[in-house]
C-alpha cells in the first residue's frame, strides 16, 4: 500500500471525508485535516454548559455547505456545526417516537439535502428534511443482524448499510424495498468506506487482529494490517508484482500473498500439510514467474515444490542446501552451500549443472541467483566477497575484480532486464551486473535495514527490512 501520509491519533472515532478535506472525529473534539495529513481546524467539545457539549460521540457527517454533524450518544442527539466550526442547533430526543433515537450511530446527507440517521437499536433508518423536520416512514434494516455503520452514494442514490457480523445491505434511496446484500470475508465489522468506484474498505477485526479489509464485489476481499509483515523470513515476486511473504510462525500458513499494492490475499501451504512429512522450517521462498509454483528451502536439507493453490507435488533432498532461485521459465535452481554446488530441480529430479571446483572456496558460498533472461547462474562467495559466474554451466571470471568492497552478502536477485542487484551489509543496492554490458558501476540505493529482495516483472524492487516491506524503482533504471 502506497501511503500519502500516515499520522498517530489519539481516541479516534471516525474519519470521514467530504470536499477534498478529512474529518476527524475524537472524543474530545472533532479536525478538519487536508489531504496531505495536516489539521486545518479543530472545534474542541470542552464546555459542558453549553449545548454545543458533545459527551458521547459516536459518529461524524458532512453537509454539502460545509456543516458538520455530530452524533451525541448520551443525548440521543445530532449537533449541527457551521463550516467555521460554530455550533448552530441540535435535533432529536431520546426514545421511540418519530425523530428519536435510541442508538444513533451514523449519519448522512443524500444529494437532496434530506439527512439520513442510522440507529442500530430500532435497526431503522429514519429521514429528516434539509430543515430537520423528519419525514413519516422510516427504512427498516431489521433484516441485517447488527447494523454498525452506514454510507451513501449521491450518483447511483443508494444507500449502504454495515452489519456487525459481515454482511452490507445495499438500498435503493427512491424504492427501499429494491435492495440486495453482500457478503464480504469473515470478521467483526465496525466502520466502512465505499469510493465512487464500489470498492469497499471495512473497518474489522479478523482472528483478533485489527485490519483493513478492501471488498470488492465479485471478486472477493483482501485485508491490510501491520501484522501481514510480522516474522518474515524471506520475499519472493511473481512477474504480475503480487508479493510472496515466507513467514514460519504464522500460523495459518507459511507463505501470504500480497497484490502489488500490499494487500493480503490469499494463504498458501498450510503448516498442517503432512505432504512428504511435516515441513520443519523453511528457510527460503521462491515462485516462478507466472505464480503456479511455489518452492520452500526446508531446514536445509530438501527442497519442496507446491502448486499456487498450495497442493504439494515434488520434494527434492539436497544436503546443505542455503538458497534457491528460478529462471525465467520457472525452474527452480537449489545451491549446496557447503560444495558450491548448484542443482536444477524438474519434475521430481534434481540435476547438477555447475560447481565451484576450489574446495575452500566452495564451502563459502552463500547466496544464489539465476538470470531470468539468459539462463546465467550467480553465486556468492563469502570468502573473498565475489561473485562467481556460470554462462551454460561454464565457470567465467568472478567480479568485482580485484578487492570487493561488499561486506556480508544479503540477497542477490535479478529483474527481466537481465540486471543483478547485491544487497549487503552496508545497507545499500548495488546494480553489479547486466548481461548485454558486463560489470556496473552503479548508482547504489540506500536500502536501510534490507534484509531480502525480490524483483516484479516490471523491473521494480521489493525490499524486505525489519519494519515491512518497501517497493523501490532505481531512477537509473528508467534512462535505459
Amino acid at each position: 500500500m502506497n501511503f500519502r501520509f500516515k499520522k498517530e491519533v489519539e481516541s479516534a472515532v471516525e474519519l470521514t471525508a467530504r470536499g477534498g478535506a478529512l474529518y476527524l472525529l475524537q472524543s474530545d473534539k472533532y479536525s478538519v485535516l487536508d489531504l496531505s495529513g495536516e489539521v486545518v481546524k479543530e472545534v474542541f467539545f470542552d464546555d459542558t454548559k453549553l449545548n454545543s457539549y458533545v459527551r458521547e460521540p459516536v459518529g461524524i457527517g458532512v453537509k454539502a455547505n460545509g456543516d458538520v454533524m455530530v452524533i451525541d450518544n448520551a443525548t440521543k442527539q445530532i449537533k449541527v456545526f457551521s463550516k467555521e466550526g460554530y455550533y448552530r442547533l441540535s435535533f432529536g430526543v431520546a426514545g421511540q417516537n418519530p425523530g428519536a433515537f435510541l442508538s444513533p450511530t451514523a449519519v448522512a446527507e443524500d444529494r437532496f439535502g434530506n439527512i439520513m440517521v442510522l440507529d442500530s437499536q430500532r435497526g431503522d433508518i429514519q429521514i429528516f428534511t434539509p430543515t430537520y423536520e423528519v419525514k413519516t416512514a422510516p427504512v427498516s434494516v431489521s433484516s441485517l443482524p447488527g447494523p454498525v455503520d452506514m454510507t451513501y452514494d449521491p450518483v447511483l442514490h443508494r444507500i449502504y448499510v454495515l452489519g456487525s457480523g459481515g454482511r452490507i445491505l445495499e438500498i435503493n434511496a427512491v424504492n427501499p424495498s429494491d435492495r440486495k446484500y453482500y457478503e464480504p470475508e469473515s470478521g467483526t465489522f465496525s466502520r466502512f468506506h465505499r469510493t465512487p468506484d464500489g470498492v469497499f474498505y471495512i473497518a474489522s477485526t479478523v482472528d483478533r487482529s485489527s485490519v483493513l479489509q478492501r471488498y470488492i464485489p465479485g471478486k472477493g476481499a483482501a485485508w491490510y494490517s501491520d501484522d501481514n509483515f510480522l516474522g518474515v523470513e524471506d520475499v519472493a515476486c511473481d512477474a504480475a508484482g503480487n508479493i510472496y511473504l515466507l513467514c514460519p510462525d504464522y500460523r495459518g500458513a507459511m507463505v501470504r500473498v500480497l497484490d502489488p499494492d500490499g494487500w493480503y490475499f490469499a494463504s498458501l501451504v498450510p503448516r498442517e500439510s503432512d505432504a512428504y512429512g511435516n515441513i520443519r522450517y523453511p528457510v527460503a521462498l521462491e515462485v516462478s514467474p507466472d505464480g503456479r509454483t511455489v518452492y520452500l528451502l526446508d531446514e536445509g536439507k530438501r527442497a519442496l515444490e507446491f502448486s499456487a493453490d498450495g497442493a504439494f507435488r515434488h520434494a527434492y533432498d539436497l544436503e546443505y542446501a542455503c538458497s534457491a532461485a528460478v529462471d525465467g521459465a520457472g525452474r527452480l535452481y537449489v545451491l549446496c552451500g557447503r560444495e558450491g554446488k548448484v542443482y536444477e530441480c524438474s519434475n521430481g529430479n534434481a540435476k547438477l549443472v555447475c560447481s565451484v571446483e576450489d574446495s575452500r572456496t566452495a564451502k563459502r558460498c552463500s547466496l544464489l541467483e539465476v538470470s531470468k533472461k539468459s539462463g546465467d547462474i550467480f553465486i556468492a562467495n563469502t570468502r573473498n566477497y565475489k561473485i562467481f559466474h556460470f554462462t551454460g554451466g561454464n565457470f567465467m571470471q568472478p567480479f568485482p575484480p580485484g578487492k570487493s568492497n561488499f561486506k556480508r552478502f544479503r540477497s542477490l536477485c535479478s529483474n527481466p532486464m537481465d540486471l543483478l542487484f547485491v544487497l549487503d551489509d552496508r545497507q545499500v543496492i548495488t546494480p553489479l551486473y547486466r548481461g548485454d554490458v558486463g560489470l556496473l558501476a552503479g548508482p547504489e540505493t540506500e536500502a536501510r535495514g534490507g534484509m531480502a529482495l525480490a524483483s516484479d516483472g516490471c523491473g521494480k524492487l521489493v525490499v524486505l527490512d525489519k519494519k515491512g516491506l518497501k517497493v523501490l524503482r532505481p531512477a537509473f533504471l528508467d534512462n535505459d
